[in-house]
Order: structure tokens, then sequence, then C-alpha cells
């Protein structure tokens, strides 16, 4: 790859496919140089390890004939400003949602661009007060989309349907990838969990968001899903009868803050969607999160030092 660089003194950043570093180099005033990496993976170095399913996933985009991939580069320069000193500076660079283009058979793409394409670059200034406030990890940004319920059919002993919610995810930090190591999550109603289920690991990467969607369905004969009682049950079926149910949805997430050379930070997080009225269609055992827009959920959370 070919680019143009006006930041000095890069150091490799870590990304899932492979890593590299460029030999520190100064930039004089409205200077700019013309670079170029090549980096060759093979599977056999000491690189970073993949997951299978994102190999699959880039292998089926590639016979499709074309793979999005995304470039960033972590710089830490010094400021030289003739007798007015100095100052040391942190930045981020990113070049996302690089098309590659692929010949059929061949293995050979090229970025699909018709232009030469800016990367943006934030910058942090090293003070105290900065790298205290850029380093402290913030919780992500949880929006509830949509809740769906279908086949409700709720008697004396047991409890089936199918809960379908859409949700949006956002990593709010600047200088720290989030990874999510393991997310179990419910569906309860007045405390009382109704279903339970568990997400993929997953990264967000600088101020990325992601759309989720998870989709259960129970019958009251799983051995994996909670045992509700009957008391709840009659009480969920009356208001269901009245027209609305109030849901719940929570989660507990265990995951790891990446930042920079400044090493990792492991936290606890419990997200939590209260108070989600559904209202039901009479007799047709389908229901819909009754809401004017997105909800925004509170995320509490733990940092494990």
């Amino acid at each position: 790859m070919a680019f143009t660089v006006e930041n000095p003194n890069m150091v490799s950043w870590g990304n899932p496919l492979a890593t590299y570093s460029v030999e520190p180099f100064d930039l004089g005033l409205k200077e700019q140089r013309l670079m170029r990496v090549k980096i060759s993976r093979t599977g056999l170095q000491d690189e970073p390890e993949m997951k299978v399913s994102d190999l699959e996933e880039m292998n089926k985009q590639r016979e499709d004939g074309a793979v999005s991939l995304k470039m960033e580069m972590f710089a830490w320069a010094t400021y030289k400003k003739g007798w007015w000193g100095t100052e040391d500076v942190m930045m981020e660079a990113h070049c996302l949602d690089l098309r590659v283009g692929f010949l059929p058979k061949f293995g050979f793409g090229c970025c699909i661009s018709l232009r030469p394409m800016t990367c943006s670059t934030g910058i942090v200034t090293l003070l105290c007060v900065a790298m205290a406030t850029s380093l402290v990890p913030q919780p992500p940004k949880i929006k509830l989309n949509s809740l769906l319920v279908s086949k409700i059919n709720v008697s004396n002993t047991k409890l089936g349907a199918n809960f379908d919610v859409a949700f949006t995810i956002e990593n709010p930090n600047l200088v720290s990838w989030i990874y999510f190591d393991h997310i179990d999550g419910s569906i309860s109603y007045k405390d009382n969990a109704l279903i339970t289920y568990s997400l993929d690991p997953f990264v967000l990467g600088l101020k990325e968001h992601r759309m989720m969607r998870v989709k259960i369905s129970v019958n009251g004969l799983q051995e994996d899903q909670p045992v509700v009682k009957e008391r709840v049950l009659e009480e969920i079926h009356r208001q269901r009868e009245d027209g609305a149910v109030n849901f719940s949805l929570e989660m507990f997430a265990r995951a790891t803050y990446r930042t920079g050379w400044w090493g990792t930070k492991s936290v606890l997080m419990n997200p939590q969607c209260l108070d989600l009225r559904v209202g039901f269609l009479p007799k047709v055992g389908f229901g819909s999160w009754i809401s004017g827009g997105p909800m925004t959920c509170a995320v509490p959370m733990l940092i494990d030092d």
C-alpha cells in the first residue's frame, strides 16, 4: 500500500490481520512524504491470531469479488516549535472501509477507488489531564431499536414465545478498542428471568458501532432455560389479555479495553434496558415494543484493577 503521510515517528498498532512498524522520521514545515509499506502474511509467523469465522467470512467475500478492510496506525510524536519548545502528542490514523476488489481465481486485489483517500487523524496532547481523560475506559453506548414478540402462548405451566431484539452498540472511546470476551443476556418480567441467551465474542474498534440482532425461541420444555413460576405466568397471561406486558432486557458482559502501548484493562458491564412495554394484538399472539424511537440503555461498568 502506498500513502502520503504527515505524522512522524510511527510505531506498530495491532489489528486482526497484520501488524507493522515504520522507522522514525522527521517532517519539516508543510513537508509531505510518500511512503510505501509491504507486509506479507504466511500464517506461520508470529502474527495476530484470526478466528475461523473471520477467515470463512473473508474467503466468502473474496469469492464474491470484494473484501472491505481497514488500516489503522498509532503514532507517538514530538512537535518542535523553535524557541517555544516541544510538545508530545499521541495520534490515531484511520483509513476505514477500504474496499478491495479481487480478480477471480488469481488471488490478486486492489483498492477500488478513483482518487486518493484522506484518512481521519485524532491527536491527543500528552498532558496529565488529557491523558487521564482519554485513557479512562468509557462504557459503550447501547440503543435498543426494536423488540418484537410473536407466537406467544402462556399457560399455567409454561411460556412459549419468539423474541426478536435489535440494538446498536457503539464504542465512544478515541484511544481504546473494546474486546467483548463473554456476553450473557436475559429477558425478564419483574425480575423473573423468562429467557437467557449468549452472544459470540466480538471487537469494537475506535468510534465503531455495530447493529446486532438477537432471536430466541422458547417452548417451556428447554432444560437450558429458566423455570418460570406459575404465579408469574398467570400475571403475564392476564396483562397480555389486557393489551400490554412490561419486559426488561439485561446483559452481563466481560470485556477488555486495549489502549495501544498503555496496555489493557478488564471490565465488567451490566447493560440494562428496563420497562419495555410491549403491546399485543387481540387473539393474535403478536406484540411489539411501544416506543417513539430508539431507547438509550444504562450501562453500569466496573473496572477490574
